[in-house]
């Protein structure tokens, strides 16, 4: 019974422990062990390739420059070629300080669109034949970072606002992935890094749910690939981020394609540069998936992965709270 007893209470301790962890914590308990703890990423990320799409703004740009700082090699892809080449000029510039040797063709802008699927293979080979000798003796790293968001209740929004973002979110990520893959098998050596979200595990509000299908569909399928391609020495990791500070709101769609606006974030949103912080942490050691968020969001992951009902319900009483505040707020204006 002694042993009991003190089994019972290293248990209680352990889990209070971890409360408290969450309560000053930006991520989840593994990732910060890595933080702490694993070998500084420089020492294997650095004269790696890494293709980051979605690269004009937001994490994906921040991602470059932290890259850029541990002396990676990038290719920057997105729609918008000035906006590349902003991000180009800036880590030339960064890189050219850290590392005299540093040259232009160091960095590559390859304009994509995510969704235009036909378009990826001749893609990957523009990548290839810049740096085709590199890519064979280096990892290389596939950051599926391109996204949009959508934004309004399921009954208001027209259908014409889902399709969207599941061809960009999910079917444009997985057609890339696709195109990329078959080298990093023959060579036998690869990361494939999924920026996915928060909502991907735990939808924490309604008004998100073509967005939240979208990053459940990606968790789904990349998840199912880990498996097929372990073997192969190539590697899967989902980034779980939650608020960011990003360009992805205020783009985000709403009820249709014609109304997009702004959106105010709360204090509690996360800076870019610390999110692109813990994901080269979690590039660095191949880690399988990591939670990136401010704490209160971090513990509602927590309850969706050990304690659902609990979730459900922690949840649901927020929603009431909030729907409660619009209405109030309606009825005096």
């Amino acid at each position: 019974m002694e042993v009991l007893g003190f089994f019972e209470i290293s248990v209680v301790l352990f889990v209070v422990l971890h409360i408290l962890r969450i309560y000053f914590a930006d991520c989840d308990a593994i990732l910060h062990f890595y933080e702490r703890f694993a070998k500084p990423p420089e020492r294997r990320l650095r004269g790696k390739v890494i293709w980051i799409t979605g690269a004009s703004s937001g994490i994906g740009e921040h991602l470059a420059y932290k890259l850029t700082e541990l002396g990676c090699k990038l290719v920057l892809s997105a729609r918008r070629k000035d906006e590349l080449d902003r991000v180009k000029n800036q880590c030339l510039s960064l890189a050219q300080k850290l590392f005299p040797l540093t040259f232009e063709e160091d960095f590559l802008v390859l304009p994509l669109d995510i969704t235009n699927f036909s378009t990826h293979e001749d893609s990957v080979a523009k990548a290839l034949h810049r740096f085709g000798k590199v890519i064979l003796r280096q990892l290389i790293f596939l950051v599926n970072n391109a996204g949009i968001l959508q934004m309004g209740l399921s009954m208001d929004c027209d259908f014409d606002v889902v399709f969207p973002v599941l061809n960009t979110n999910v079917l444009g990520t997985i057609s890339i992935t696709k195109a990329v893959l078959p080298h990093m098998v023959q060579n036998r050596n690869g990361q494939i890094v999924v920026i996915s979200s928060a909502s991907g595990k735990s939808a924490p509000v309604p008004y998100v749910a073509a967005y939240a299908a979208s990053k459940h569909a990606l968790q789904g399928y990349f998840n199912a690939l880990r498996m097929e391609v372990y073997d192969k020495n190539v590697g899967v990791t989902m980034i779980c981020p939650g608020l960011t500070y990003s360009n992805l709101f205020r783009n985000a769609y709403r009820e249709n394609l014609e109304t997009r606006r702004d959106l105010v974030l709360p204090p509690t949103t996360m800076k870019p540069e610390r999110c692109a912080h813990l994901i080269v942490i979690a590039m660095a050691n191949c880690l399988d998936e990591v939670w990136i968020a401010k704490p209160s969001r971090l513990l509602e992951l927590y309850l969706a992965q050990y304690l659902p009902l609990v979730r459900d319900w922690w949840i649901q009483r927020d929603n009431r709270n909030r729907n409660a505040n619009l209405t109030a707020a309606s009825r005096t204006n």
